[in-house]
């Protein structure tokens, strides 16, 4: 069973490989996905966030208002990184979790991909057989997340100020999926990239 990464910049199309290869049959996960889990009223998680933030984070539910948070960490970095303290342990036991339990099926599938938006800012390399980053231009990177309506144009700056340069990812990647056009290419890129795999882990190989 191959354990693959997904990683990339902000704004790079990264769900949408997670997207295509799960329209191709594959098992995906997201740790975004994981950490909406963990943050839930009740978890563990929950609990210490709220203890170092305080309930001026909290939504009229009680549940965690991500935005306010985001608004909070993204500002200041000590701030940040506290938060990522706080979080980032019990992702990784998740999906080391996950890759155990799909493991011990009777027919475990041949590849699992996990979606890790900061992969190689936490140092989860080892935790995967292959790391394939999504790469898209800066000027088109910006001009998608701007036109989404989701940032600001200082908020967007944050947040990419807040991760690796995209191409230091590249240089790290074993594999690299280039997003800078249409939507049916990349489904080309990711649909070939889906056969070659299933080819290099077929039993029949030579």
């Amino acid at each position: 069973m191959k354990k693959i990464g997904i990683t990339g910049g902000l704004g790079t199309g990264k769900s949408k490989v997670m997207e295509i290869l799960k329209n191709h049959g594959a098992l995906v996960i997201s740790s975004d996905n994981i950490v909406h889990e963990e943050m839930k009223k009740g978890k563990p998680v929950y609990g210490a966030v709220v203890k170092n933030f305080g309930e001026k984070i909290l939504a009229a539910d009680g549940e965690i208002d991500r935005s306010a948070l985001a608004k909070i960490v993204f500002q200041d970095e000590e701030k940040r990184k506290k938060l990522e303290s706080l979080i980032h342990p019990r992702v990784r036991e998740v999906i080391i979790d996950f890759f155990s339990q799909q493991a011990k099926q009777k027919n475990p599938p041949s590849a699992v991909f996990v979606e890790v938006p900061l992969l190689f800012e936490v140092g989860w390399e080892e935790l995967f057989d292959q790391v394939w980053v999504v790469w898209a231009p800066k000027e088109l990177v910006r001009q998608r997340l701007l036109q989404s309506g989701k940032f600001s144009p200082e908020d967007l700056e944050a947040r990419l100020k807040a991760q690796m340069p995209l191409g230091e990812k590249v240089k790290k990647a074993d594999k690299v999926i280039e997003n800078k056009r249409s939507l049916r290419e990349l489904e080309k890129k990711v649909g070939e990239r889906w056969r070659k795999l299933n080819a290099e882990n077929s039993p029949d190989r030579p």
